[in-house]
């Protein structure tokens, strides 16, 4: 059968545009400095090294052990360079970091996030740093962070209890259940509460989060998205995902706004969703806060709290089972560290008790970082990197899952020893353990 004309001419046509962009970055490599890299095919560039059964993260260390740390790739029209050293990840999230502080376009987050009004995927804009801001000062501040305390204790306490009231010898889904305590203490904090479709909702933006993480292709060909929206039926899917998201953050949008006359006289602690419409009645902000905006920044909220937080405890008890060993150390450490009761201790003085858990935290994100890919950047000149030019416009993403096992920086990388960070005295937020 032969194929219709109208196709015949657009392949040709992607063909001649991919020859010519190729003729073009060839000849700029020759007279530029670019890091190294695969060979590139038209059209596809080099999509094919990453296609197999292997996770992308593992996939894009071995190329890396080919072509170097920083290395070069072009997935589809989207120029890429991969980042595996930490030396080069300091440059582009430090040296760098106003340059390479947007992120790439994306027809598959626009579609489902409001046209790029969050934070995750948004652009690096006035409106971006605004709410970067809030997010900081009013959701993840340690003021903030410690008003939550109660919710916490409830909800693992509330976990506890379950775990404790399951009949003996029956199994428990250990990864549902951290998943469900991550997202049940994000959603109080910042919506307020559990509420009806609580269930549908964070399906729906796990089914987002699936869609958005690793290479969309609409993405990859940022020419002709629609087109390839439909080719791949990825558009059916994204428009589903966003109905389910927007109904859902309607309502909770429309439940705060009914009760906020009542919030003073309940004497609730005021979450997340209630600043924002605070601010957006007062117009404290120099443009106006949409609706839009606030549904978007929510999800954002939900989706990274609840998916990061259950991945990052599920890896630190799946280690904990494998060494048995430094179980009994850290069962030891938190007997030890409550023995004077829970309801007489702040969070702050336990943490501060368990120094050993801290370790077995710190290796474990060493070993199994919640995003093996940090989230693409792309930056809006050029500039140099550990020596290589890198042009404006290009995809960099940081490969922090092969950075952890480097065993240039870490000795027996594959390893999990914990008391590597003994003499750390560094906690999570930068801050000297005393």
């Amino acid at each position: 059968m032969e194929l219709p004309l109208v196709t015949v001419l657009l392949l040709l046509s992607i063909f001649l545009i991919s020859r010519v962009r190729y003729s073009k970055q060839h000849h700029l490599r020759q007279t530029n400095k670019q890091p190294p890299g695969p060979r590139t095919l038209p059209i596809i560039g080099t999509i094919h090294h990453l296609l197999g059964s292997k996770p992308t993260h593992r996939t894009i260390r071995q190329l890396s052990a080919t072509y170097g740390p920083i290395m070069r790739l072009k997935l589809g029209e989207v120029p890429v360079v991969v980042i595996s050293s930490s030396e080069a990840a300091a440059e582009i999230m430090k040296t760098h970091d106003l340059t390479f502080a947007s992120r790439p376009m994306s027809a598959s987050a626009d579609a489902i996030f409001y046209g790029g009004n969050d934070i995750v995927f948004g652009r690096y804009d006035e409106f971006w740093r605004q709410m970067r801001r809030l997010c900081a000062t009013q959701l993840l501040s340690s003021t903030r962070v410690r008003s939550f305390q109660g919710i916490r204790q409830r909800e693992i306490s509330r976990l506890i209890r379950s775990i404790a009231a399951a009949p003996s010898g029956s199994c428990i889904n250990l990864s549902e259940e951290l998943f469900n305590l991550s997202n049940n203490i994000t959603a109080l904090s910042v919506i307020g509460g559990r509420f009806k479709e609580q269930k549908m909702y964070v399906s729906t933006l796990g089914e987002a989060a699936r869609l958005l993480n690793g290479f969309s292709p609409a993405d990859l060909f940022p020419s002709i998205p629609g087109f390839i929206m439909r080719l791949t039926g990825c558009r059916k899917q994204l428009d589903l995902c966003r109905l389910k998201l927007n109904r859902v953050a309607d309502m909770i949008v429309r439940e705060h706004r009914a009760k906020q006359g009542s919030k003073d006289s309940n004497n609730e602690v005021e979450d997340f969703t209630d600043v924002l419409l605070k601010i957006q009645d007062e117009g404290a902000l120099p443009f106006p806060l949409s609706d839009d905006h606030i549904k978007a920044v929510v999800n954002d909220m939900l989706m990274a709290g609840s998916e990061t937080s259950s991945t990052a405890m599920e890896w630190v008890m799946s280690e904990l089972v494998r060494h048995p060993e430094v179980m009994k150390k850290v069962q030891r450490e938190v007997r030890e560290a409550f023995e004077e009761g829970v309801e007489q201790k702040e969070e702050a003085v336990l943490i501060g008790k368990l120094r050993y858990f801290q370790m077995v935290l710190k290796e474990t994100l060493r070993l199994h970082p919640p995003l093996p890919l940090l989230l693409p950047r792309v930056n809006d000149e050029g500039c140099e990197v550990v020596g290589y030019e890198i042009p404006a416009g290009t995809t960099v993403i940081v490969n922090a899952w092969a950075i952890g096992r480097d065993p240039k920086h870490w000795q027996d990388p594959e390893s999990f020893r914990p008391e590597r960070f003994e003499d750390n005295s560094m906690d999570f937020r930068g801050e000297i353990l005393t």
